[in-house]
């Protein structure tokens, strides 16, 4: 993974892509990575979720993100999130109407987007928290899951 002055260069999402860092979920060096190997990486399987719930429900995915599974969250960073029709309300100065849309379709996806995150987890998301900035075209995903039982 490329570093530029400290911090984490997010790689575009493409078949062999990772966002682990060093070589966990990565093939050995000379070889392709396989779909198997890439279902063995929670984090790229919800990065890759999420991906195409946005791509379903805004015609294309965002072209960076990555996840991070936290003991008691999962968060996901997705970047150049924004629509060519989204890019123009912040030309025109429409950010807040940007926003608001953003908001309710983001609402509309909960479903969706929780039960990737479940589904990969093993365990219930209690509460969703989208964050967007539609200037930038940057969004971040939070999920808080249940704890996990105890037996």
């Amino acid at each position: 993974m490329r570093r530029r002055a400290g911090r984490r260069i997010l790689a575009p999402i493409s078949p062999g892509a990772t966002d682990v860092p060093h070589s966990r979920g990565r093939a050995p060096v000379g070889e392709p990575p396989t779909t198997e190997r890439l279902r063995a990486v929670p984090t790229q399987e919800i990065a890759n979720g999420i991906a195409l719930v946005y791509k379903d429900v805004y015609g294309r995915g965002p072209t960076k993100i990555v996840a991070m599974i936290l003991p008691d969250a999962v968060f996901v960073v997705l970047e150049e999130v924004n629509t060519p029709g989204q890019d123009h309300l912040v030309r025109i100065g429409e950010l807040e109407m940007l926003t608001a849309v953003h908001d309710r379709m983001q609402r509309s996806i909960e479903t969706e987007l929780c039960a990737v995150v479940e589904r990969v987890t093993g365990r219930e998301v209690r509460s969703y928290v989208p964050g967007f900035n539609g200037r930038d075209g940057t969004a971040i995903d939070g999920f808080l899951l249940e704890p996990e039982s105890r037996t």
